[in-house]
């Protein structure tokens, strides 16, 4: 799901759905943007509008494993380069065995 959740008004309905297709032990990768991180770079770009438009969620990294309800074994941001902000987080969990 990689910069998928934040455009889906009904998230919630979604991540249960994810984690029942997923096998046992298999791997769910998410990728969500940085908006606080986008919001300043496109203030700083003078990019209009600020805030991306389709955008309907954002996502903290506390908000992404509530969401899931285990930590991610991996968590990757991705920079911006001018300025090294973190403008995408990448988290990689592992399915256990949850309900």
């Amino acid at each position: 799901m990689l910069e998928v959740l934040e455009h889906i008004k009904d998230y919630k309905s979604a991540v249960p759905e994810i984690k029942r297709v997923v096998k046992k032990r298999g791997r769910i990768i998410i990728a969500v943007p940085n908006e606080k991180n986008w919001t300043i770079g496109r203030l700083m770009m003078l990019r209009f509008p600020i805030k991306i438009e389709d955008h309907v969620n954002s996502f903290t990294p506390l908000k992404i494993i509530e969401l899931f309800g285990f930590e991610p074994n991996l968590v990757v941001h991705i920079p911006f380069n001018l300025f090294s902000l973190s403008l995408t987080q990448i988290y990689e969990f592992e399915k256990r065995d949850l309900k």
